[in-house]
């Protein structure tokens, strides 16, 4: 067995380190691969994947009632229980993606499923009056959904990390491209987002069905065709096997070995050289959730087991046993987001959409606002939005700072839970003032709240992918992503939760209810009121949750460590 590796004295770690990177994808002898340049292929690929999928998530219960002649109640729940389970399907194309296949072709297979997915509703839209009633109708739409969330689960969970590897993070100004990166990302998620709720959702339900699911089939076969053709400018980084296990594996070792004492020095505990830590950035050991550390502990056995390669259920090395302590230190940050959706994408955007309906929204003598496409200026303020925060806020900020990275992840996911708040603090303003209007008031009353919302889920939403992207390890990069997306879906879940009882709690269908089936009688002021309370409660839990991860994890050659005597920071 390999003796216990020496850790290299502080000067000389910081020398090596400072050699290396956290990321290294991009080699400096590979300038043609990567870059803006391939930027096209990727984000094009996903944005034809949501036209697609979100038109089917605004258009579903109007699919399943209209086609498929199904009751409000089962649409529904059909409806909300496929939103969330493509929202928390990530999770697993991202196991897949950082074990097994890796990002491309992760996406690639993916993206086939979303075709056969289409193709499959495009056949069916043909014969549906034939079919209809036999039982072969919902086989196939059952048949059609999960392929959809097989697409979502490798889409999703890849997209995003595959593009931001495409940047070298040894350098200091692709750094500031792989920031960029992802807020023109989201930005073009929103516009996809846009287009596929209003221009798809218009064709599909005013012109037929069969056209619309024949529009996204050729959208989506174009752009996974562009997509495998640009391979070959693409940054690769193989899978580096399944981190879970390495995880489990220092959780057994650590109860494995319970009874044995921690040395004095930590320097004794097992570990591997810095050149056998692909990529990753070196972690020493730390104090905290210390009883992990005996995971890493040789015991006598080991030592006299020279030679062999330690068995790793029962001695693990320091880098691995830090990783998890990184990664649990991360969860209750992710944790204080679930709230955040639940009030931003379930509850309360469902009901803006009842009090829209209420007002006023007729434009001229004919025409006629839909209550839904109030939506689109949630979507319009991100999208304007973010290239003004990446071209003018961040340059200015860094400018002021000091930093290179301008606005921290922190700082960032904290102002969007704070703008979450505001938001369901005018909801309900608004509600007290269409309320005690004589006439119904104008629709346009609603757009500072749908605004504040967008404002929300570009610092929110960008700040957390981020953050989980740069503090998770490499090999765990595509799970980072998806834990977001998992988040939010859970989220989703959980709203329906959450009007099923608040609905009860506070008088059912009784007159004054808050959730009453009219509006104009109920208290629904009171529930916007009870989220701007959940939401303010929730940013306490994250301020506090943030105290465990004082600074964020970034690159040891990082400038602005260099700057500060280029001390080696861990994740900390």
């Amino acid at each position: 067995m390999e003796k216990p590796v020496q850790l290299s004295s502080p000067l000389k770690l910081k020398e090596e380190l400072c050699s290396r990177t956290q990321d290294s994808p991009v080699s400096k002898k590979q300038t043609y691969k990567g870059g803006w340049k391939i930027m096209p292929f990727i984000v094009g690929n996903e944005s034809c994947a949501n036209l697609a999928v979100f038109s089917l998530y605004a258009n579903l219960p109007v699919l399943l009632i209209s086609q498929y002649k199904m009751d409000l109640v089962a649409a529904a729940q059909i409806s909300i229980l496929w939103g969330g389970i493509n929202l928390i399907a990530p999770i697993a194309g991202a196991v897949v993606a950082d074990s097994y296949l890796g990002r491309f072709w992760t996406i690639l297979f993916a993206s086939f499923s979303y075709i056969l997915a289409l193709l499959l509703v495009t056949v069916e839209s043909v014969f549906i009056d034939q079919i209809r009633g036999t039982g072969y109708d919902l086989a196939l739409l059952y048949i059609f959904l999960t392929l959809m969330v097989v697409g979502s689960s490798g889409v999703k969970s890849s997209s995003i990390a595959f593009g931001a590897e495409q940047f070298d993070s040894n350098d200091e100004e692709d750094r500031k491209n792989q920031q960029s990166f992802f807020n023109w990302y989201y930005c073009a998620f929103t516009v996809s987002v846009m287009l596929g709720m209003t221009f798809v959702v218009y064709i599909q339900t005013n012109v037929s069905w069969r056209c619309g699911f024949s529009l996204a089939t050729i959208l989506m076969t174009i752009s996974t065709v562009i997509f495998g053709l640009g391979s070959k400018y693409y940054v690769m980084v193989s899978p580096q096997g399944s981190a879970f296990t390495a995880y489990v594996q220092v959780i057994v070792a650590s109860i494995s070995n319970r009874n044995l004492v921690l040395p004095s020095d930590p320097r004794e505990l097992y570990d591997v050289p810095l050149d056998k830590v692909k990529a990753d950035l070196k972690l020493s050991s730390t104090d905290r959730f210390k009883f992990l550390n005996k995971a890493a502990i040789i015991s006598k056995e080991d030592d006299n087991d020279h030679g062999s390669t330690p068995n790793p259920w029962k001695l693990c090395p320091v880098q691995k046993v830090e990783e998890l302590k990184l990664v649990i230190r991360i969860l209750p940050i992710w944790s204080a987001g679930i709230p955040a959706a639940i009030i931003l994408l379930g509850s309360a955007s469902t009901y803006m959409i009842y009090q829209a309906k209420l007002m006023h929204r007729k434009l001229g003598t004919h025409f006629e606002i839909p209550e839904a496409s109030m939506a689109v200026f949630t979507f319009l303020t991100i999208s304007i939005w973010l290239p003004i925060y990446d071209k003018l806020i961040i340059p200015f900020v860094r400018r002021l700072t000091k930093r290179s990275r301008g606005v921290d992840f922190i700082e960032r996911i904290g102002t969007g839970h704070v703008i979450c708040v505001l938001t369901m603090m005018v909801a309900a303003l608004v509600e007290i003032k269409r309320k005690n209007s004589r006439e119904p008031i104008s629709v346009f009353w609603l757009v500072p709240q749908y605004c504040l919302s967008g404002l929300a889920e570009s610092f929110y939403a960008i700040g957390m992918i981020e953050f989980l992207y740069v503090q998770f390890p490499q090999s765990m990069r595509s799970t980072a992503v998806a834990l977001h997306w998992c988040g939010m879906g859970v989220g989703l879940l959980l709203s329906s939760v959450v009007i099923t009882v608040v609905h009860n709690a506070t008088g059912g269908n009784r007159r004054n209810a808050w959730l009453g089936q009219n509006l104009n009688e109920g208290r629904l002021e009171y529930f916007y009121w009870f989220f701007a309370g959940l939401g303010l409660v929730n940013f306490c839990y994250f301020l506090l949750c943030s105290r465990l991860v004082r600074k964020p994890r970034s690159c040891s050659n990082d400038s602005d460590q260099q700057k500060e005597n280029k001390q080696v920071r861990v994740s900390v």
